[in-house]
């Protein structure tokens, strides 16, 4: 799972982070690429920051864990991962060396979503739902409705729009009209995108 918007004050690792990775013992001489250049291979399913969801299906990694992006790497790698049924995709992505791994995985962690326009909206909208789907979208609000965080972003985008229809909702349909009404459909998408992500 992988990266990218080049800019927006995001620090990039480069030749002198690669170096350094080197003499620290990190990683050996025969490394020559760098974690950004090694990203290069990313940035078509992940986007230039990790903004993108990787054919519509998997997390955003711009600023994910080292470790986490290392690890999942190395699983994908060894046939152990098939995470959004993407398995085989990035088995074949995967075929870096140790070293690289690690070079690109402390390079995705330098990588900033914050500016992307589309999660600070979603954001800043579900701001409203915490109230009764909790912080991290793992409440059942009023103990009736599902737990949000289990659901995929066209499902949840689906019942948004549903509820706005008046056509989804059962014991929550009258509470949820009023809670989306007035939100456009690029609302209900950066909302739900920003759900699918926690």
């Amino acid at each position: 799972m992988l990266i990218g918007l080049v800019g927006c004050g995001t620090v990039n690792y480069g030749n002198e982070e690669a170096n350094a990775l080197i003499q620290n013992g990190e990683v050996d001489t025969s490394t020559t690429k760098t974690g950004k250049e090694l990203y290069t291979a990313c940035k078509g399913c992940h986007g230039q920051l990790g903004e993108k969801e990787a054919l519509g299906k998997s997390q955003l990694i711009g600023g994910q864990s080292y470790t986490t992006t290392k690890f999942q790497l190395e699983e994908y790698k060894a046939g152990r991962l098939d995470q959004y049924g993407m398995g085989q995709l990035m088995k074949g992505q995967s075929q870096l060396t140790s070293d690289e791994i690690l070079l690109v995985s402390k390079y995705v962690e330098t990588l900033s979503i914050a500016n992307n326009l589309e999660i600070t909206s979603g954001k800043n909208l579900y701001a409203v739902c915490k109230g009764c789907h909790g912080a991290n979208g793992k409440v059942s609000a009023l103990g009736k409705s599902r737990i949000i965080i289990n659901m995929k972003k066209l499902d949840i985008y689906n019942a948004l729009v549903g509820y706005q229809n008046e056509t989804y909702g059962g014991d929550m349909k009258s509470l949820m009209k009023g809670q989306v009404k007035d939100l456009s459909k690029t609302d209900l998408k950066d909302l739900a995108r920003y759900i699918s992500n926690l």
